[in-house]
Formats: structure tokens, sequence, C-alpha cells
């Protein structure tokens, strides 16, 4: 992951020999491993700005340092968990991250909204726990939804769990079913609904990781065979120059160093870190998943998302999805949702 997301950092600069990177990565991200890191950076080896993928807990312990030297911080993740925009926690701290928690939440809303109000969620404790699952039925809330039924099971499911999820769709059928798994999980679970009888079109996964082809509909911020495009760019560049495909992280690195690359530009007279956050702030940009720009309010990045579904004939469509994440944020919040589950965004941890 950390890799793949260095890899599309380096290649967002295309051998540009202005800029020369310290590349560090530890064994668990935990805040002691991280913080003696980040003071060697800043301190000893003088960089000027810092960009990676960090947990909620390990900001908090450098945010003081990152302040008190005015260094900029720009930090990418998958988003998880629930956004608030509450105001940065630092001037110098940004966010741009793959906004999993966004994409779910509008899943949620435009399920709701095509196919019914009662949903059934199948969900995987090892893959996903409690985020993604709220994310999708907040979303479906909003759109004046209910939850009839949570059906958990494990990463290598028993019987005991297929039979639970057996009754409850016999005994409380939904109008469509929202499942949060992932990789072979995913494609197991999909198939298995189908085998009961559930039409693919009342499937809806969670959002995130690509699709593993099944016809399950789905919203995210990217995918790869999305036709935008600056898209189909990235992604053929990138085979050419790594000799092998990009994935989420690596778009999200390569992003993020565009996002650095152009705010660079006009600051070519010498780096200055006052000069380039307040630049970074009106700095906007089109790439893979469209146009990308930062809120200068809650200094974190947006774009479009994406819904991913399926035409009569069940060949992949993706729709625009326009859909601003303030607004997302003043529905979540006109519910009192963040004080109700006390979660918040793994990587806008604000």
């Amino acid at each position: 992951m950390a890799r793949d997301f260095a890899e599309g950092l380096k290649f967002a600069f295309n051998g540009n020999e202005k800029v020369s990177f310290v590349h560090i990565e530890t064994e668990r991200g935990l805040p002691n491993e991280v913080s003696p890191l980040f003071r060697k950076l800043i301190i000893n080896d003088e960089v000027n700005l810092i960009v990676g993928m960090l947990d909620s807990s390990v900001v908090k312990t450098v945010k003081e340092l990152i302040t008190q030297t005015c260094t900029p911080l720009i930090l990418g993740g998958m988003g998880v968990r629930l956004p608030v925009s509450t105001g940065s926690s630092s001037p110098f701290i940004f966010y741009n991250s793959y906004r999993i928690w966004e994409s779910c939440w509008l899943s949620g809303k435009i399920a709701a909204e095509q196919l019914g109000k009662r949903l059934g969620v199948f969900s995987s404790f090892f893959d996903s726990g409690f985020p993604l699952v709220n994310a999708h039925t907040s979303g479906a809330a909003a759109a004046g939804a209910q939850a009839v039924f949570f059906n958990i099971t494990h990463k290598d499911k028993t019987d005991d769990e297929m039979l639970a999820a057996q009754l409850n769709l016999n005994q409380t059928p939904a109008d469509y079913y929202f499942m949060s798994y992932y990789g072979k999980e995913r494609a197991s679970m999909f198939n298995w609904l189908e085998s009961q009888g559930v039409e693919s079109r009342n499937i809806v996964a969670s959002s995130g990781i690509q699709p593993q082809g099944e016809g399950a509909s789905t919203v995210s911020s990217w995918f790869k065979d999305n036709d935008l495009a600056q898209n189909k760019a990235f992604v053929s560049n990138f085979k050419t120059q790594t000799g092998h495909e990009t994935n989420e992280f690596s778009m999200l690195g390569y992003e993020n160093g565009i996002l650095i690359r152009e705010t660079l530009k006009r600051n070519e007279a010498g780096f200055d870190s006052f000069r380039f956050v307040e630049e970074l702030k009106q700095t906007s940009f089109t790439g893979p998943r469209g146009k990308v720009s930062i809120n200068p309010l809650t200094q974190s990045a947006y774009s479009d998302h994406y819904f991913c579904g399926f035409d009569s004939l069940n060949m992949k469509k993706y729709t625009v999805v326009s859909y601003p994440a303030e607004e997302i944020e003043k529905e979540i919040l006109s519910d009192n949702v963040a004080n109700l589950i006390g979660w918040q965004n793994n990587y806008l941890c604000k």
C-alpha cells in the first residue's frame, strides 16, 4: 500500500530533478514509531514538506511539531470513516483521501431513491467493520429508507452464519441488499445472493477497492476503467513506465503528487511554507478522478464521485454523481450522526 502510494507520487513528477524524495516506511505506523521519524525528517533532513498515509492517532502526535516548524503535511488515505469538517487541526495540514465514506453514503442515498426504502445489510466483520455500513445506511436514511436486518459474518463464514443469512432473506425481505465485502469474499457473497434468487440489480456493493466484475452497483471516487481521458492516459502511461497496473493507492499517490507539483509551479522563486499553504488552498487540477480542488475552509480536496451501474445487457456504465461534500456533511451533521456514533475519519482526522 505505502510503496504503491510512493510510486504514484514519484510518477507524478516524472523525473523532475528539482524535486528529491526521502522515502520512509514503518512497520505498523504507530505514533511511537512515526513521531521520531517526523522529527528526523524535519530537523535533520530539513525536508520542505511531508506527504503520506497516516492514521489519525499519529497525526495528533505530530500536529504540534508540524505547526511549530511550519512544515506542510499532505495526507492521503482511503477515507474510511466519517468525514467531519470542523476546521483543520493545523494551518499546515491538508487532506486528499479516497473518500470511501462519502462514496458509501452516496450509494445509500441513490439506492434508496431508485430501488426502495427497505434494505438488508450483509457485512464482513473482518473486512469492513462498522464505518462503511454506517455510511451506507446513513445515506439511505437521508432518502427515507431503513435497514430491516443486519447480517454479519467472519472472513471464514460458518454454516451457522450462512443459515442466519438465509433466514434473514426469507423472513425479512428487502427492496435491495447492501454487501460490504472485498476481493474473493465479495464475489462469493454476490454469487450466493444470486443463488438465493436476488436479482443483481438489487445488490449494492460497498465502495473502495475495485469491483471484481460482478453485477453489483456501487459508488466510488475512482474506477480504473472509467473512460475519462485523463484517467485513460494515466492508467496507460503508468503501466508503460512501471511495467505493472495501477491501483487505488498508486492513483492516490499520483494525484497528491500533481497537487504538490501544480502548487510548486507558482513558487519557483524558492520554497516558502507560508506561501505554499496559501497557494495550495487555491490549487485545482484535472486528474484520473476528474477535476480536483481544495476547499480552503476545510483544507480538504474534493471531486465528483461515480455511480457504477449496469444496463439491460449487463454492460457496465458509469454516471457522474455531482453531490458536493459540503452537502453530504450538512445532512450528516443535521442528524447529529457524528455525536451518536463517535467515529471520525481515519485520514480526515479533524
